[in-house]
């Protein structure tokens, strides 16, 4: 019995916690530190809320799919556009990408992916 007890109050506290960071949107893996959504959370995560909230699994997994590129990939991470200080930011990743680009020849449909993605979090 005392198990059992355990078991619950443990179910209780994860919930609680998925109900804390939960966005309306998405569930952040952590408000401060990481108060984006990144992919591979979010899967473990609606695999958790399927267990007693279909709705809220769906909608964690429809956020993400929204953000799904042209070319049919997910991205690792949708950027929050209510934490704009958060580095390293898509403007991080633009910049870096051009340098690279500049020296490599970086293809220039994935530098326009980029580009839109930047634009898309800045307009949030």
């Amino acid at each position: 019995m005392a198990q059992r007890m355990k078991e619950d109050m443990l179910v209780r506290q994860a919930k609680a916690v998925l109900d804390f960071n939960w966005t309306g949107e998405y569930t952040m893996p952590g408000p401060r530190l990481y108060p984006h959504q990144w992919s591979w959370d979010s899967a473990f995560t609606a695999i958790g809320y399927c267990r007693y909230d279909q709705d809220r699994a769906t909608r964690e997994l429809r956020h993400l799919f929204e953000a799904q590129w042209k070319n049919g990939l997910l991205p690792q991470l949708v950027f929050n556009p209510q934490y704009t200080s958060y580095f390293p930011g898509p403007n991080f990743w633009v910049v870096s990408l051009f340098r690279v680009g500049k020296i490599r020849g970086v293809c220039c449909r994935r530098e326009r992916e980029v580009k839109w993605s930047a634009r898309r979090w800045r307009k949030g």
